[in-house]
């Protein structure tokens, strides 16, 4: 038997709720040279019992990670059973846009790359509404030209509009969960060619479940990283006032006002000297005025010329 042109690889952990509706989409693909792996976190057999009575019509193959072994390395867990050369990401709440998506990510099997994104609609569980959020073919080269943006706004989406060739040998850094999709990113586009199908062929859930949703608001998460990233990249994530701005939201919005307040999740950690000098600049508002837009970012342009004078970035 031959192998498949795409795996499609599933990542889950718990939820069976929105599986029907991935299920479904898969199922009506008008595209088929394809098999789907599931590699599964769970402490349940919740996953398992639910593939086990459902009846696919395509290749369906199931491994439970046994011990767990997080969202990173989870997301990328596939790639070890797959039997084809191409890997199609997604998560199990997320779920392709229309029968025609895996026909239109089929071709990128046939071009001179090994990494692609296509565009994606937000979906919100809630209200039911759709929202495309696909770039234009410029927006995506422009980000590409400067990858540091991503920091600041993740306008490529999250890891279910990912397409990778499987000789792809770079993955996510384990040591992270809030900035993992951005990270990743920024170190494979400026490593290897790429595409962009500017297309929304995938349906992004936003949901109260999601890894997003559990931990944007932790400090206990978001801060180690973040002074990890700034120590790990260095001036390459502040060089520019839009980058700058991300890292001054980080803080802000966290409530973080000393350096005593970052010690405390990250004790042992180097904090830049640019972290420290903001810090000081927005200890000159309170918190309630330091939430106004207009104050806040005029606070902010001057920290960052600040540190741009002081040669701290």
């Amino acid at each position: 038997m031959a192998a498949p042109l795409i795996s499609i690889c599933i990542p889950s952990y718990e939820r069976t709720q929105y599986l029907d509706r991935l299920m479904a989409s898969i199922e009506q693909q008008t595209f088929r040279d394809f098999e789907v792996i599931f590699t599964d976190d769970s402490k349940t057999d919740k996953i398992k019992n639910y593939l086990e009575s459902y009846k696919a019509n395509f290749p369906l193959y199931y491994y439970k990670n046994t011990p767990s072994l997080g969202t990173s390395k989870n997301m990328v867990e596939g790639v070890r059973y797959a039997n084809s050369n191409w890997i199609k990401m997604i998560h199990d709440d997320d779920f392709f846009a229309d029968k025609n998506a895996l026909m239109e990510l089929s071709k990128v099997c046939q071009m001179d790359i090994k990494f692609a994104f296509s565009g994606y609609n937000e979906y919100h569980e809630n209200s039911g509404k759709c929202v495309n959020r696909a770039l234009s073919q410029d927006k995506y080269e422009s980000i590409k030209r400067n990858l540091s943006i991503l920091f600041a706004n993740n306008l490529i989406g999250c890891p279910s509009v990912i397409m990778m060739h499987k000789s792809v040998t770079e993955f996510f850094d384990t040591k992270l969960n809030w900035f993992t999709d951005v990270e990743y990113y920024y170190r494979i586009l400026g490593k290897l060619n790429s595409a962009y199908i500017s297309k929304p062929l995938i349906n992004i859930s936003y949901n109260d479940s999601s890894i997003t949703s559990a931990i944007h608001k932790n400090p206990k998460i978001v801060i180690p990283e973040a002074i990890y990233l700034l120590n790990l990249y260095g001036n390459k994530l502040t060089h520019s006032l839009k980058t700058y701005d991300c890292w001054w939201r980080v803080f802000r919005n966290l409530g973080i006002r000393t350096e005593k307040d970052i010690q405390q999740y990250v004790p042992d950690a180097k904090i830049p000297k640019f972290i420290i000098s903001m810090l000081k600049v927005q200890r000159l508002i309170t918190p309630k005025r330091l939430k106004n837009g207009v104050i806040s970012k005029s606070f902010m342009a001057f920290s960052y010329i600040t540190n741009k004078l002081t040669n701290n970035i």
